[in-house]
């Protein structure tokens, strides 16, 4: 579920599910800036994540691809775990199918996330927090301004087995 807004569809956007998307190749200027971004921001904030975006697991609950709303029920057991250590895990169920790294800036509230797959673009969302609700709102830096997600925290035993 992690590094959204990469080509393809809105599942493989999300999930990193390939299955129906064509093939993707990154654009490797975005991904090396967005690397050189996050190196600069980890440094800048001493190394000091926050849990409002790590504690727990994130399940997806709907979408907006830019055209419409995913159907309830559509993201199921699709989760993201961010760590301290500012990386994170993506899966479905108790299957993890990625990973990558962030950084989550509290003062201007972005999301930035690089996948490990070279072949997905970052992406960088401002986060909005209700209690256990989060909102991603895409912005224009990498792509990602047509998405929107709701995901709300879940324990972490309910995926992690």
């Amino acid at each position: 579920m992690a590094s959204c807004a990469n080509g393809g569809n809105t599942k493989s956007k999300i999930s990193g599910d390939k299955s129906d998307a064509a093939p993707e190749v990154a654009d490797k200027e975005k991904r090396s800036s967005a690397l050189s971004i996050w190196d600069y921001r980890i440094k800048e904030n001493d190394g000091k994540s926050f849990p409002v975006v790590e504690a727990d697991i994130w399940e997806y609950r709907f979408v907006f691809d830019g055209d419409e709303m995913s159907p309830p029920g559509s993201y199921d057991g699709q989760w993201i775990d961010y760590k301290p250590d500012f990386t994170y895990d993506y899966g479905k169920n108790t299957t993890v199918e990625g990973s990558g790294k962030y950084h989550y800036s509290l003062d201007d509230s972005l999301l930035l996330m690089i996948d490990d797959d070279a072949s997905k673009n970052p992406v960088q969302y401002e986060t909005k927090f209700a209690g256990d609700v989060m909102v991603l709102v895409g912005n224009t830096e990498y792509g990602s301004n047509p998405y929107q997600m709701k995901l709300e925290r879940v324990p972490d035993a309910t995926y992690k087995k």
